[in-house]
């Protein structure tokens, strides 16, 4: 249609499309058409979807309709699914055959085969013919639900479109309608024209049609390779001519548009982020929008209102603290940052909202005992928070006192949602930086979200907390946003989206064999009824009729047109397909023929090789956070020590469900400690039987039970008591174990907390254990319930360095060096001491005895040199990826980063070539 055509059309005039897309496009095509007149101020033509029209028919005509049928009131489609909803489940609950009914999924059967219906002008009286069981349960539901209808003075869309039809004396909002690029007229739209024809309104349908330059059809490997190539073909267009404006079409683009939109940044902005992407205006844009449940900043406001329940779980609300659309914790990063690093070190899973101030008062105990301040502030936000909720509570509460339900209305609910929104500071932009047109656009979305959700009073008086939450998410999942954007040159849509679009050029893809699709029968209404009523998709004939002409028309709009298909399926790559039925007699070149303009974007792509290993010294005041975790961590892997303490990597382990190995290393420890508080020493060991030893044992278990001493939560410690007796069995075969020492021995100190220093670096050390013998040799332990090696502590690189470096500060902060190591490695069946030290401490002389001892003479002059040298290497930022070993590589989170298995088939690779 010419723009200057649109651009005369007067008030008497409206214009009908079939998506709001194409009538945004009509729309500016008409401004820069006015604009290049030089004109500054224009009336705008009325271009409009059926939707909006038969809302204006309404608005006319609502008196007349109130007087012929009681309606008063037009409900949207989310207060037409409420009531519904309704209705299912006043059927589900009185027949016992539909007690297994999802009724989020048969509303919205129903609520399509309704429309459907209606649409194509069949009766109920047809529907019975068939004596389909589903069916006739159908024709009941729609029997109560046009009795509520009635009930409450209301009307629906597809019931207006019957009354406007059967009024004789509606009036119409303009004289003359253009139905443009519309391939399918319903049975009820036709009626209504016919109806309104002999009122004196007058219409047409008009199809654009552009000039053909040329048409080319292309075959193709697989879809992914036709999809890049039609991206590539487009971006060789703009290259010619930046105004050159190319449809992309691509039929199951709604099951695809995450991998499209990730082949098209490759293709468009391969160096750039997808984020970053997404907040420029790209050359490429895609008309399909996506359910605001599926935005992110939804996706928080959603996970936000849930804490109204007041359950949630470490890793959800660790989703909340770090947020980037939450004011609240943008502003206090650091806090929420060591919060939720706390959460999963204490291997809390769920908990109430109402506890999160006391989780983070204990939060604050944790971080101040170890010199790390925390931000007090975020707890009094957390009270403020709390405080908030319980005053939502108590007003359910108080409202079940007064009327026997804790409901409110939809009002009320939308404003509280709001306020609790507000007290997070959530907003649609991220990290607090200013809107941008799309997170505009979101926000006022969102805004009249709310508003239809308030107004669901219609069909439903109140809603109880769970109820409101359950509504307002069908609502983000059934609503869809699709944001006017800079008027792209690339357009990427489904079929149906690319209508009556008008471009330079147009690629259509995947028109394999399997398209079009054969019918697919409704849930409720035969296909027969619906071919009866014209409906094109009801028969296969009819159907691949409609798709030709849907192609053609759609292919009719562009001056060079590109048609194309994939040879293998995506499900089965062995399958081969052939093309589909509406390109006949059709010559097909091989992609190899059209591959150069992939070939030339790759080729011209020059990469540069870069080898970063050096990072930035370490420059921060005060000792380097991480203590003996660093000398850890860089005798592992240098990039690993660099990520984690000079960058403050928090690896995001989740919390477990019930006892993992670190809560049961902790009670073994624990009850260790106590034992010892007690024995003191191995004669006071020595002094106990048999029987005397297990009560004992069972004592402190017991003991530790009734005093709370065990730091675990409600939920561990019911799980904890089922495992008393084995406890009982392992600390006393590791009793047995410590009586067969051939020294006596004292333990002089338990669970000591001091600091060193080595090579630039100061750490916190806690000593498990110190044992002192009658000589007046002292050696560390520290308890272990997994397996451990003695060859962690020997060579260049030592695997695990808290033992050395606690036995080297204690050398320096004692008269006398300590004459050993040794690991207690309490493990049931394996109970034993692996130890480097002095002869006839932990064993009786021997030829493995002396070795040990030798080892530890060896060790013990190697390591200062070994640690000053890691604490050189971390200080100054070396960061290159140098695992240990591949065990080091096999738990790692860092993957994604150092690329290390890449680098080792590099490696491989080189290896091979020499």
């Amino acid at each position: 249609m010419e723009d200057e055509w649109l651009s005369k059309l007067d008030h008497n005039h409206a214009v009908i499309v079939p998506t709001r897309n194409l009538a945004n496009e009509l729309n500016e095509r008409v401004a820069r058409y006015f604009l290049s007149l030089g004109t500054s101020v224009w009336v705008a033509p009325t271009i409009l979807v059926w939707p909006d029209y038969l809302r204006q028919l309404w608005l006319l005509n609502r008196n007349l309709l109130a007087a012929e049928s009681g309606a008063h009131s037009l409900i949207s489609s989310q207060q037409a699914a409420v009531l519904w909803a309704q209705v299912i489940e006043v059927s589900r609950r009185a027949e016992n055959e539909l007690t297994l009914l999802n009724v989020q999924q048969t509303t919205r059967a129903v609520q399509r085969s309704w429309k459907l219906m209606h649409d194509w002008r069949v009766n109920a009286s047809q529907l019975k013919q068939d004596h389909v069981a589903d069916t006739e349960q159908f024709v009941l539901w729609t029997r109560s639900y046009k009795k509520s209808l009635e009930k409450r003075g209301l009307l629906d869309e597809p019931l207006l479109m019957a009354k406007l039809i059967d009024s004789p004396n509606i009036q119409h909002p303009y004289e003359q309608l253009h139905f443009i690029s519309y391939d399918l007229l319903t049975a009820s739209q036709r009626a209504y024209l016919e109806r309104a024809e002999q009122a004196g309104l007058q219409w047409s349908e008009s199809k654009p049609s552009v000039e053909l330059k040329s048409q080319c059809y292309f075959r193709y490997d697989d879809s992914k390779s036709e999809v890049i190539a039609a991206l590539n073909a487009a971006k060789k267009c703009l290259e010619n001519d930046p105004e050159h404006k190319v449809s992309i079409v691509i039929p199951d683009l709604a099951h695809r548009q995450a991998e499209i939109q990730e082949l098209a940044r490759h293709v468009f902005y391969p160096c750039e982020s997808p984020l970053s992407v997404q907040k420029k205006d790209a050359v490429y844009s895609f008309s399909l929008g996506e359910p605001l449940h599926d935005i992110p900043a939804i996706e928080a406001a959603m996970s936000i209102i849930a804490l109204l329940k007041n359950n949630t779980n470490t890793t959800e609300f660790g989703f909340l603290l770090r947020n980037q659309f939450l004011g609240l914790c943008a502003q206090h990063r650091e806090a929420t940052r060591l919060f939720e690093q706390w959460l999963k070190q204490q291997r809390v899973h769920s908990f109430s909202f109402d506890q999160t101030p006391t989780l983070y008062k204990a939060c604050v105990d944790h971080f101040s005992k170890r010199d790390q301040k925390i931000d007090i502030e975020f707890l009094e936000i957390l009270e403020k928070l709390v405080e908030s909720r319980r005053a939502i509570q108590e007003r359910l509460v108080s409202q079940k006192e007064a009327s026997e339900f804790a409901a409110l209305k939809f009002a009320e609910w939308a404003k509280i949602y709001s306020d609790w929104l507000a007290l997070w500071q959530w907003q649609t932009a991220s990290d607090g930086s200013q809107l941008s047109s799309v997170q505009y656009q979101l926000q006022i979305r969102w805004q009249a979200l709310l508003e239809e959700f308030a107004n669901l009073s219609a069909v439903q008086q109140r809603a109880g907390l769970s109820r409101a939450m359950e509504l307002l998410q069908q609502m983000t999942r059934n609503t869809v946003f699709s944001p006017k954007g800079a008027n792209s040159p690339i357009l990427i849509s489904g079929v149906f989206e690319a209508i009556g679009r008008q471009a330079d050029t147009c690629i259509v893809t995947a028109m394999h064999q399997d398209y079009p699709a054969p019918p697919t029968g409704d849930a409720f209404i035969s296909n027969r009824f619906l071919a009866e009523a014209g409906h094109p998709e009801a028969k296969p004939e009819s159907g691949v009729l409609h798709a030709k002409n849907l192609i053609t028309n759609l292919l009719n709009c562009a001056k060079y047109r590109r048609v194309s298909y994939a040879s293998s399926s995506d499900k089965n790559r062995e399958a081969s397909m052939l093309p589909s039925s509406l390109f006949k007699n059709v010559e097909w070149l091989d992609a190899s023929l059209d591959d150069v303009a992939v070939k030339d974007s790759v080729d011209q792509v020059v990469l540069e090789h870069y080898q970063d290993t050096q990072g930035p010294p370490w420059l921060e005041p005060g000792r380097a956070k991480g203590g003996s975790k660093i000398f850890e961590n860089q005798s592992h892997c240098a990039f690993k020590a660099f990520v984690h303490h000079q960058l403050g990597f928090l690896d995001e382990d989740e919390a477990e469900f019930g006892l993992d190995g670190l809560d049961r290393g902790n009670v073994v420890h624990q009850l260790l400690d106590m034992l010892w508080e007690r024995l003191q020493s191995k004669v006071g060991l020595d002094a106990l039987d048999e029987n005397a030893r297990s009560d004992l044992v069972s004592n402190v278990i017991d003991e530790c039970f009734v005093k709370g001493r065990f730091q675990l939560s409600q939920e561990k410690l019911r799980l904890l008591k089922h495992e008393k007796q084995r406890l009982e069995w392992l600390l006393l075969d590791w009793l047995e174990e410590e009586s067969k020492r051939p020294t006596n021995f004292a333990v002089v100190e338990r669970e000591e907390q001091r600091e060193g220093e080595l090579g630039g670096i100061r750490y916190r050390y806690i000593v498990d254990r110190l044992d002192i013998t009658d000589d007046g040799r002292t050696v560390i332990v520290d308890y272990k319930t997994g397996s451990v090696n003695r060859n962690d502590w020997s060579g260049e690189r030592i695997k695990s360095p808290q033992m050395p470096l606690y036995a080297l500060a204690l050398d320096e902060l004692k008269n006398k060096p300590v004459s050993g190591i040794a690991f207690a490695q309490i493990k049931k069946g394996e109970s034993k001491y692996i130890e480097l030290a002095e002869g006839d401490i932990f064993r009786k002389a021997s030829r493995y005895s002396d070795k040990y001892e030798q080892d530890w003479f060896d060790s013990r002059d190697a390591w200062p040199a070994i640690f000053e040298q890691l604490a050189k290497d971390f200080l100054a930022g070396e960061a290159s990826v140098n695992p240990i070993d591949e065990l080091t590589c096999q738990y790692c989170e860092l993957h994604s980063l150092c690329r290390v298995s890449q680098l080792r088939d590099v490696r491989i690779d080189e290896g091979r070539a020499s």
